[in-house]
């Protein structure tokens, strides 16, 4: 009896372990799982953030850009620039010349526009699908 008490031992004592060994490996498991998604969302912000100071240098260059527009507000030369080449106004006794693309050389430029558009909706589609799967994991 005595002898059956200390092997019933030895075996609860190496149950005991086993379940500890498991437990620790299971803590361990869950922490890496952890990490990784702490990471995934550590890139995700960081590239958010990337993203808004582009944005926020272009929002600074557009209103340098206005800044300098309000600045010739009273310059007449650049009233006259904006009126002449954006608004295709003209002073009395001159002419506004066009140019107009020869036809061919427009759908050319068209169809290079829509490669590149489906190009990007390809990239766009992939990209897509690289995040599901790599969500997936």
């Amino acid at each position: 009896m005595v002898a059956d008490f200390k092997t019933k031992r030895k075996k609860a004592g190496v149950l005991g372990l086993i379940a500890l060994s498991a437990a620790i490996l299971i803590a361990f498991v869950f922490m890496i799982v952890a990490d990784i998604r702490v990471y995934k969302k550590k890139q995700n912000l960081i590239s958010q953030v990337s993203a808004l100071q582009n944005k926020i240098q272009e929002i600074k260059m557009r209103n340098e850009n206005l800044q300098k527009g309000i600045a010739n507000i009273d310059d007449s030369e650049y009233i006259e620039k904006i009126a002449r080449e954006e608004l295709g106004l003209q002073k009395k006794g001159e002419s506004v010349v066009a140019f107009v693309m020869p036809e061919a050389q427009a759908i050319k430029e068209q169809e290079n526009l829509d490669n590149s558009f489906s190009a990007k909706l390809l990239l766009n589609w992939l990209n897509d699908k690289w995040k599901w799967l790599t969500r997936q994991k």
